[in-house]
C-alpha cells in the first residue's frame, strides 16, 4: 500500500493536497517513462525476452513508488535509500542500454534522486543520469535532437523533483520554528501570570492579614472601628478578586496613582508612617506608569510582610529623560528577611528591563531597606 511518507531525517508530515499533488505528478511521470518501453519490449522481441522485459520495466517502476512513497523499507532509512535508489538507476541503465526506448526511465532515476537524496549528493547524481541518457542516446544512434531531448528531459526530472523536496524542508522547518515560537509564547504568558499573581495575591493577601489582625486587636474595646476593618478587608478581597480575574485575561494595568493611594491607606492600617513625595499630575506613557506602580505595590508587601517598620519614604521623581520609585524604610533591612531576593523582586527587575530600566535594592542609611527602580521617561 502507498502511503503518505512519514517524518523521516527532518521531513515534516506532508499536507494531504501536497501530497495528492505529488501522486499524480508521479504517476504522470511514470506513465510517461513506462509506456514506450513496454510497448517496443512486447512488439519487437520474442514471447520469452519480451516477458523478460516487461518484468524488467515493472521492477523499475515498483522500485521507483516504493522510493518516492513508502513509508518504510527494511533497514535503516539513508542506508537502504541509497541502496533503491542506486539500484533504479542500475536497472533504467541496463533496460536503457537494450532498448531505446527505455531511457527515460533514466528521467524517473533523475526524480527519485532530486527527491529523495541529499543535497550534497542529489545534483551529481541528476548530471550523471543526463549523461547515461545522453550517451546511451548516443550509442543507438538517435538524432540530435533526440539526444537533446532526452537529456534535457533527465535533468529538468531531476531539478524540478529536487526543487520540490528543497521546498518541503523549508516549510518542515517553517513549521518547527512555528510550534517553538508557541511553545515559548505559552512559557512567557504562564511566567507573566505567575508573576503578576505574585505580586496581586502577595499584597492583597498581607493588608487582609494586617487588618484582620487590627480588627482582632480593638474588636473588645472599639467595635465599630473593628467593624470598619472588616468591611475594609471585605473591600481589598474583592479587588483582589477582581483583579485576578483581570489579570488571568491580560487587561489589568494598575496606575502609579492608584497604587500610590492604596501603599498610604494600606501603611496607616499597619501604623507604619509614610510619607509619599510625587509630582501631581504625572503623565507617564502607559507601560512606564504600570512598570511603576507594580514597584510602589512591591515595596508596600515587602514593607508590610518583612520590614517591621515605623517610618517609609515613597518617592517619585522625574529627571534627565528617566521615571523613577524610590521606597525608603527603618526596619530590619536586607540581611533580615526583608523579601530582597524573593520573586515579587525578580518579577520587578525583569519589567523594568523589558523598558531598558533597573531594579536597585540594598541597606538603607542609617538602617533599614530602600528599593529603586528607574526607566526611561519615554516608552522604547
Amino acid at each position: 500500500m502507498i502511503d503518505p511518507p512519514a517524518d523521516q531525517e527532518g521531513l515534516d508530515r506532508e499536507p494531504r493536497g501536497v501530497y495528492v499533488s505529488r501522486l499524480a505528478g508521479v504517476v504522470l511521470l511514470l506513465a510517461i517513462t513506462a509506456a514506450s518501453p513496454l510497448a517496443h519490449v512486447v512488439s519487437g522481441e520474442p514471447p520469452g525476452l519480451a516477458a523478460l522485459g516487461v518484468l524488467a520495466v515493472a521492477a523499475a517502476v515498483i522500485l521507483a513508488c516504493r522510493i518516492l512513497f513508502l513509508r518504510r523499507l527494511a533497514g535503516p532509512w539513508p542506508t537502504q535509500r541509497m541502496a533503491a535508489v542506486a539500484a533504479l538507476v542500475a536497472l533504467a541503465t541496463a533496460l536503457a542500454a537494450w532498448q531505446a526506448s527505455a531511457i527515460p526511465l533514466l528521467a524517473l532515476s533523475s526524480a527519485a534522486i532530486g527527491l529523495r537524496c541529499p543535497p550534497r549528493l542529489a545534483l551529481p547524481l541528476i548530471g550523471l543520469c543526463a549523461a547515461l541518457a545522453l550517451a546511451l542516446a548516443a550509442a543507438h544512434d538517435q538524432s540530435a535532437g533526440t539526444l537533446a531531448a532526452e537529456t534535457i528531459a533527465t535533468l529538468a526530472a531531476g531539478l524540478i523533483t529536487f526543487g520540490a523536496a528543497r521546498r518541503q524542508d523549508t516549510i518542515a522547518e517553517l513549521r518547527a520554528t512555528r510550534r517553538d515560537l508557541a511553545r515559548l509564547a505559552v512559557a512567557e504568558e504562564r511566567v507573566r501570570i505567575a508573576r503578576d499573581l505574585h505580586d496581586l495575591v502577595g499584597h492583597s493577601l498581607s493588608v487582609i492579614a494586617l487588618k484582620s489582625e487590627l480588627a482582632r486587636r480593638v474588636l473588645p474595646d472599639d467595635p465599630d472601628r473593628a467593624a470598619g476593618e472588616i468591611a475594609d478587608v471585605e473591600a481589598v478581597a474583592r479587588r483582589a478578586l477582581q483583579e485576578t480575574r483581570q489579570a488571568v485575561t491580560g487587561y489589568r494595568r494598575p496606575t502609579l496613582a492608584v497604587e500610590l493611594a492604596s501603599a498610604r491607606r494600606a501603611m496607616a492600617s499597619a501604623g507604619i508612617d509614610v510619607r509619599v513625595d510625587a509630582p501631581e499630575d504625572v503623565a507617564l506613557p502607559a507601560e512606564v506608569d504600570e512598570t511603576l506602580a507594580w514597584a510602589v505595590r512591591e515595596a508596600t508587601t515587602n514593607l508590610l510582610r518583612h520590614s517591621a517598620a515605623r517610618h517609609a519614604v515613597l518617592r517619585v521623581t522625574l529627571d534627565a529623560g528617566s521615571a523613577a520609585v524610590e521606597a525608603v524604610d527603618d526596619g530590619v533591612g536586607p540581611g533580615a528577611g526583608s523579601g530582597s531576593s524573593g520573586s515579587g523582586l525578580a518579577g520587578l527587575a525583569e519589567r523594568a528591563a523589558r523598558l531598558g530600566g533597573h531594579l536597585d535594592v540594598g541597606a538603607a542609611r542609617p538602617r533599614g531597606f530602600r528599593l529603586e527602580v528607574r526607566v526611561p521617561a519615554s516608552a522604547p
